[in-house]
């Protein structure tokens, strides 16, 4: 079956499974980097919100041998398990005095996003766009939702206010933290090892004890931690700190960075080639940055592509 058939008969089977009390349909989300995702949506006259229920994925189960009738159970059992938004998820979208105080900015790649971008508000930095978006954080309900055009024509403000905003919020709602590659590199070695290993054994191994001089840097929650490079005099500082030197900054997803001190071990062509074969081989189309590295210059404090 081929996979507009697909994504249509599961849009009916759905539909029939609810009937008259929910409307079911599909629609076309366009995510970071201009992927396209289908979506299915069901939905009721006394729901605010409803969950998005992406189908590429459960496509390549059908074609992998699960039926129709096991991928609709599924896809009901995730709407019907749902955790309804409460009013103040729902509502903080009528006021934008709600979204200032969880007003932020996130980076994205400027060319990968010629779609995308046509949809929300942006401010141009080297090759990225700043775009921004809320968090909408609680005890029952944890989301993000973006800015588009829409919301902004009418909360009455440009992409210069939401920038002013969200350049005061950002760094006190998502700190930055720095950490040593090897520390990130153990914590990942913590979670996947069984009880009876020792990480430090394993890393050791593995790694060895010389040092990278590498570090990732990303904020608090490892979440479009990328736009932390934005964040005052934080490059500035980072490049002080690790013996006044200039940084090479690694793009590694949206939600994080690398960095490496410039000791002249390394340059900037052979860390692009680093980028460009992660990215094309270990990093989702979809949290891409960027497919080359920069530079920043501590005396001149200014960072180049």
């Amino acid at each position: 079956m081929k996979y507009s058939s697909f994504t249509a008969l599961i849009e009916e089977r759905v539909q029939e499974r609810y009937g008259k009390e929910k409307t079911v349909f599909r629609n076309t989300i366009i995510k970071n980097n201009d992927v396209e995702l289908d979506a299915l949506e069901i939905s009721s006259p006394s729901e605010k919100a409803t969950p998005t229920i992406y189908l590429n994925d459960f496509y390549e189960d059908y074609k992998q041998g699960k039926s129709l009738d096991s991928i609709v159970e599924t896809i009901c059992n995730i709407y019907d398990n749902r955790i309804p938004l409460n009013d103040n998820c729902t509502n903080i979208f009528s006021d934008f005095e709600n979204v200032k105080k969880n007003l932020a900015f996130k980076l994205v790649n400027f060319e990968k996003n010629e779609k995308f971008l046509k949809d929300v508000p942006y401010i141009k930095f080297l090759d990225f766009a700043i775009i921004f978006y809320c968090l909408i954080s609680d005890k029952d309900c944890n989301a993000m939702a973006v800015i588009h055009n829409h919301h902004a024509k009418a909360f009455g403000v440009d992409e210069k206010d939401l920038y002013k905003i969200a350049f005061e919020n950002t760094p006190k709602i998502l700190p930055y933290i720095l950490s040593p590659m090897e520390e990130i590199l153990k914590k990942l070695l913590i979670i996947n090892s069984g009880p009876e290993e020792d990480p430090d054994f394993t890393f050791d191994k593995l790694f060895g004890t010389k040092k990278s001089g590498m570090y990732v840097l990303s904020n608090t929650k490892n979440f479009n931690g990328s736009a932390v490079m934005l964040y005052k005099d934080v490059l500035k500082d980072i490049a002080t700190a690790l013996g006044n030197v200039d940084l090479y900054i690694i793009p590694s997803s949206v939600h994080e960075l690398i960095i490496l001190p410039d000791l002249g071990t390394m340059d900037k062509k052979t860390l692009t080639s680093m980028v460009r074969e992660v990215n094309a081989s270990e990093v989702a189309e979809s949290e891409i940055l960027s497919d080359h590295a920069y530079f920043y210059n501590r005396e001149e404090g200014k960072l180049y592509a």
